[in-house]
């Protein structure tokens, strides 16, 4: 599903942003203390490396704090997920699994992942578990279908499952784990993202057409729909920050528009690339 290689691309820069701008020096200081920092160089944090053992690094999930991250490796047979401290290097096995995972997401509030996963009984089951103990929360049994996962910003307990039929048609649910609530619901788009505690985002695309309208919706009212954007091709959401991408008007060109999710004030920064930039934007959004 597009958009949620941008969500880890852009949570992950501001990460390093936040690590590169946590150190300062003290503006309180003596005017003794202050000379002596001038003869001395500011501290600094190190990042320390990763010790990537070979066919053992797969990836690294997310952010699980400042300067901590969740790490998958495979040992042996087993799958393993990690807690990597970036400036001491140590690490806390969170979790261990045989079962073959398909999909690892971490929540908006960093407190939960997720695990989307198939069993050595060939069982398929989406597990929930706390990102500081790696225990687990919740489970639920699913079908061996592919599906997406949409995490509630605003309220994390809430999964948005998007399965997909082999006839290339969809189904969606709302799983609420905390209340242990797998409830169906109806979409006019499998392209959504979550807006508010009920509110969504979706782009609605006729099967003709590439370009499709972007609506705010209420979950439980399909019918309680605004126009937020018309033609676009694709759109991604992320804390305050919405982008859509659209033609620009002009030959081989593209319009991306980024504008605060605040739809009374919508004011957006528009700016035009070139077609041959739209490989890397459909990797990023990917």
């Amino acid at each position: 599903m597009k958009r949620k290689t941008f969500w880890l691309l852009f949570i992950s820069l501001l990460g390093i942003l936040f690590i590169f701008s946590g150190c300062k020096q003290d503006d309180n200081s003596s005017g003794k203390e202050q000379k002596d920092n001038k003869d001395n160089k500011e501290e600094t944090k190190t990042i320390k490396p990763i010790d990537a053992e070979k066919n053992g690094f797969i990836r690294a999930v997310g952010w699980l704090s400042n300067d901590t991250v969740l790490i998958q490796k495979q040992s042996a047979k087993k799958t393993m997920l990690i807690k990597y401290h970036l400036f001491t290097g140590e690490n806390d096995v969170l979790f261990e699994t045989t079962d073959i995972i398909s999909e690892i997401k971490i929540s908006p509030d960093r407190q939960y992942f997720f695990i989307y996963g198939v069993s050595i009984e060939n069982k398929v089951a989406l597990t929930i578990y706390n990102s500081e103990s790696g225990q687990k929360i919740k489970s639920h049994a699913m079908q061996p279908l592919a599906a997406n996962f949409h995490w509630n910003p605003d309220s994390p307990e809430k999964i948005m499952v998007i399965v997909y039929e082999q006839n290339f048609s969809y189904s969606a649910y709302v799983y609420d784990f905390l209340k242990d609530n797998y409830q169906a619901v109806s979409l006019p788009s499998a392209l959504v993202s979550w807006y508010g505690d009920n509110l969504y985002l979706a782009n609605q695309k006729s099967d003709q057409s590439e370009l499709g309208n972007l609506y705010l919706q209420n979950i439980h009212s399909e019918s309680e729909k605004d126009l937020i954007a018309a033609n676009i091709f694709e759109f991604a959401t992320n804390r305050n920050l919405l982008l859509t991408i659209e033609e620009g008007g002009l030959m081989r060109k593209l319009l991306i528009t980024f504008a605060p999710v605040a739809f009374s004030q919508f004011q957006s920064m528009k700016c035009h690339v070139n077609m041959i930039n739209w490989a890397l934007l459909s990797h990023i959004l990917t």
